[in-house]
């Protein structure tokens, strides 16, 4: 996995796949309060502020002159106690204690159409250097204290401590909700239709939709839409954020939010989750792969007070206010066990590409279907996924 289990080669029975919540050795000791990461680097944030990286972490991500790092290493270059981070397509973000931001990455990712590479930094170094792999502060917020950031595909989105949001980078999407343009946006720019609302976290993971959630327990949504993750009906793109009024009409106010690809989740003060978005692997929870152009409550976990929730657009984990930890979609994600162990099934059906047991999926690659006949298969040939909400043994997480 080139580094993103943050174990050397050799120290794991699984030397490409960790199908059991596994910790990592060389940070055992070590306390950490806020981590980030996508299938290119991971960043983790200790107690005491310093950021650690690891991963393949190639575009300049690991802040230093390597492209991968097997173990968890800390990131020198980045000063101040960092108390958040964000991972990207093709950059990196922290934000300190007293509220700066910085970012990184390199002139590596040349974008397409003629557009200049990385264009989610906030600065104007990147077009004058060949890297800038160094975390850098964005001077142009410097008169605005940071509280919170989120990274999408390659653009930026940051909250202040009065609750504006602004936003930079590629404008290609019509996600930064600034209205039509498609302007890359080089500098921090505030988001206008978010005036005199005070927003307190946005959510941006998969870079062509965004979450906002205010202190009044509201969220709002634009972007592209085609699976209904703007969670607005029939709405598929908005280039300004719109009040999710479904919410509203509910009587819920929500706490936490998250996003990746087409998939949105939301956590509200009573304790319930929220999906919405595309369905496949049975992400959502609901018991099928049905897109939801609505929100829609997950009713596996009704009774269980949650607190949080994240999705890498492939499985779904949701936590409860004891730290139970549960898990949905695929299964290789989830820490069930599952996921390349081929003798969960010694033979399947060669004409089926799907076989379901109760709640548990099993897809077989098309490389594997032989109509007519019976054929044994192993791990490769088989991708295992939950459609409803699962309870991860042995894994208890304290919110904070």
């Amino acid at each position: 996995m080139g580094g993103l289990l943050g174990m050397p080669d050799g120290e794991s029975q699984y030397p490409f796949t960790v199908l059991l919540p596994t910790p990592v050795p060389s940070v055992a000791d070590v306390r950490f309060r806020a981590v980030a990461a996508d299938v290119r680097c991971s960043l983790a944030v200790s107690d005491s502020g310093q950021v650690f990286m690891w991963g393949p972490g190639k575009r300049g991500r690991l802040a230093c002159d390597q492209d991968i790092r097997l173990v968890p290493t800390v990131i020198e270059q980045l000063r101040g106690k960092v108390r958040q981070v964000a991972v990207g397509f093709s950059h990196c973000a922290a934000v300190t204690e007293d509220g700066k931001l910085f970012t990184w990455s390199t002139a590596e990712l040349q974008c397409q159409h003629g557009r200049q590479p990385a264009p989610g930094l906030g600065y104007f170094e990147y077009a004058r250097r060949s890297n800038v792999g160094t975390p850098q502060c964005v001077v142009a917020l410097a008169g605005a204290p940071i509280t919170s950031v989120s990274a999408g595909m390659d653009s930026t989105f940051v909250v202040t401590a009065m609750g504006a949001v602004y936003s930079f980078g590629d404008g290609s999407t019509k996600s930064l909700g600034h209205g039509d343009s498609q302007d890359t946006i080089l500098l921090p720019k505030r988001i206008a239709r978010l005036d005199g609302i005070c927003v307190v976290t946005v959510s941006v993971r998969g870079g062509h939709h965004c979450l906002a959630l205010t202190n009044r327990g509201r969220v709002y949504s634009w972007g592209f839409g085609c699976s209904g993750e703007l969670g607005l009906g029939d709405v598929r793109e908005s280039t300004f954020p719109r009040l999710m009024e479904a919410l509203c009409l509910c009587g819920e106010r929500v706490c936490n939010i998250a996003t990746d690809l087409s998939i949105s989740c939301a956590v509200t003060l009573a304790g319930r989750l929220y999906t919405w978005g595309a369905a496949g692997f049975g992400v959502l929870g609901h018991g099928d792969e049905d897109e939801q152009r609505i929100l829609k409550l997950v009713e596996a976990l009704r009774g269980i007070k949650l607190v949080g929730v994240t999705t890498s657009g492939m499985s779904t984990l949701a936590v409860s206010a004891d730290g139970g930890v549960f898990g949905w979609g695929h299964a290789a994600a989830l820490g069930l066990g599952w996921g390349a162990a081929g003798d969960m099934f010694d033979e399947v059906a060669g004409e089926r590409c799907v076989l379901m047991i109760g709640d548990l999926g099993v897809m077989l690659k098309p490389a594997a279907l032989q109509t007519g006949r019976w054929e044994r298969l192993n791990s490769r040939d088989l991708t295992y996924f939950l459609l409803s909400p699962r309870r991860i043994p042995g894994l208890v997480c304290t919110p904070r």
